[in-house]
């Protein structure tokens, strides 16, 4: 495969973005650890989660499966979080082989409904 089309298939990663609500004043590692929960629920039932590769309370950023690359198999997330607000952003990549969509926005979906529950 030519390197144009490798870059071109990598810059078409399926995503999707949530804003995920939560109570007010939630602490960082609550939900952190909530997501955690989650996620490793989510992978029992489907493989195709990432576990989490990532957890920076302090900077509000927890990742799963090597998020920030883009040439990677399975549903990762990105989640970002100031403490105390009570919103979430959830950025969420999910490509199988030749950057298949692994339905990103019905992960997303599950996913955020999962947090939003977990934390309440």
């Amino acid at each position: 495969m030519c390197l144009l089309c490798v870059a071109v298939l990598a810059a078409c990663v399926p995503s999707s973005r949530r804003q995920v609500s939560l109570p007010r004043g939630l602490a960082t590692a609550q939900l952190f650890a909530c997501t955690e929960e989650v996620l490793t629920h989510l992978r029992a039932g489907n493989q195709a989660w990432q576990p989490v590769s990532l957890r920076d309370d302090g900077a509000g950023v927890l990742e799963s499966g090597d998020y920030p690359q883009r040439n990677r198999i399975g549903l990762r997330i990105r989640l970002q979080h100031r403490s105390g607000s009570d919103r979430a952003q959830l950025l969420l990549r999910g490509a199988g082989p030749y950057f298949i969509d692994l339905g990103v926005d019905a992960a997303a979906d599950e996913l955020a409904a999962a947090i939003a529950g977990c934390v309440r």
